[in-house]
């Protein structure tokens, strides 16, 4: 079985706030936790700040896109004290590391998440 850790995703910039997906393993060892994180640009980074969100959360089946795993959020309010929101569990790590299911590819996976993001107030 493949080792995981927790690792993060490139990062996106929109609205002045850096967005990235991390994965967990860590926290629970049978499922894969997925999260959307947000951390202000340098600006920002000591203020106070809030920001509503919401995503649909995809890991991808390469075998068959329409055995793809998808989650949706509810309306999720990030902020400097909630900077992450996301689901553990998401899948289950027999099912993702199983190369015959599908969400494996030359040992990689491919996640998605697809947002609406509101503007954030900086105080």
């Amino acid at each position: 079985m493949p080792q995981y850790s927790n690792r993060n995703s490139r990062t996106t910039t929109v609205h002045a706030i850096n967005w990235h997906i991390s994965l967990d393993t860590a926290s629970d060892k049978e499922n894969l936790g997925l999260y959307l994180n947000a951390v202000p640009m340098r600006d920002h980074q000591d203020d106070d700040w809030h920001c509503r969100a919401e995503y649909v959360t995809c890991l991808y089946n390469f075998k068959n896109a329409s055995l793809s795993v998808r989650k949706r959020s509810s309306d999720n309010t990030y902020s400097s004290k909630t900077p992450g929101w996301g689901f553990n569990p998401f899948a289950e790590m027999k099912s993702v590391t199983d190369t015959d299911a599908g969400f494996l590819k030359d040992g990689n996976i491919k996640i998605e998440i697809y947002s609406i993001v509101e503007e954030p107030t900086f105080d």
